[in-house]
């Protein structure tokens, strides 16, 4: 009995340590490489800033996607995700983007926020392990993300880009959607106050579905605000990853969704659109 709870710990360490270990090519990591000076003439220097999606270690890495798509003569990516992170967490640790002098920067950060304000219990845990001052509303996501994109504006020369959040679940009609796209309006009116880019990720996912979904008359899997349900959902998926080997595509699959593997975090297709968006905005 012993032997097998000791095994059980070791293999849930394994998989939680997985989880969260910092991208390779993470801010910190790049200054200590020389930034800029480590660079061959003319590569420009390209930030992606935001939470799990990003950080790529609970899902695909768009990041890394976009990278292998574009020559590394022409591109440095700098990977500046960190899972659970809201706008808030974002803004607090912009200044180790702005110290690695970026080019571009792509930002994909609310999905957190979003369901935040859809289960009270997710901003208590927020308050507790993530030390965020007060509930996540979409006004001080509007806030927040102004802030982000007027420092970067003035203290970076740095073209900026924003993703609309991808989908919450699959069924375009619930509320986890409903309230994504009021945060999406929001995004959309940031971008033109402060002339930035749209990347429309959210209408190319939510096309992509409701094709699908028409063409075979079923209805999407929904995000269901359960707090407890949703990290058992997202755990699981992870232990099936890194212990059983799984890929993100069987893993979504298997739960009967075209793009998502625990309603949050994308697959391969997610990924695929994501990346698709960085490399139209970078070329």
């Amino acid at each position: 009995m012993l032997v097998v709870t000791a095994a059980l710990a070791l293999s849930l360490a394994y998989v939680l340590r997985q989880m969260t270990r910092l991208p390779v090519n993470n801010p910190q990591k790049f200054r200590q490489l020389g930034g800029r000076s480590s660079l061959v003439p003319g590569q420009r220097i390209v930030v992606c800033l935001g939470a799990s999606i990003v950080h790529g270690r609970v899902c695909p890495n768009f990041v890394d996607l976009a990278a292998t798509r574009l020559p590394s003569s022409a591109f440095a990516f700098v990977n500046a995700g960190v899972n659970g992170d809201t706008s808030y967490h974002v803004l607090q640790r912009l200044d180790r983007v702005i110290a690695c002098d970026p080019d571009y920067v792509i930002i994909l950060v609310g999905t957190n926020d979003v369901i935040c304000t859809l289960i009270p219990e997710q901003w208590r845990m927020y308050r507790g392990n993530k030390r965020l001052p007060s509930p996540p509303t979409i006004e001080t996501y509007s806030t927040n993300l102004h802030q982000i994109v007027r420092r970067l504006r003035h203290e970076t020369h740095s073209q900026i880009a924003i993703c609309s959040l991808p989908v919450l679940g699959e069924d375009l009609k619930a509320a986890g959607n409903e309230r994504v796209r009021l945060f999406n309006r929001a995004i959309r009116q940031i971008c033109e106050a402060e002339e930035a880019r749209y990347l429309p990720v959210y209408e190319q996912e939510a096309s992509y579905l409701a094709e699908r979904q028409q063409s075979n008359q079923v209805q999407g899997v929904a995000f269901k605000p359960v707090e407890k349900e949703i990290l058992r959902y997202s755990f699981l998926g992870t232990i099936r990853h890194y212990l059983l080997q799984q890929s993100w595509d069987k893993i979504a699959s298997s739960r009967g969704m075209l793009l998502k593997t625990d309603t949050i975090h994308g697959n391969s297709i997610e990924a695929e659109i994501i990346s698709g968006n960085l490399i139209t905005f970078l070329g």
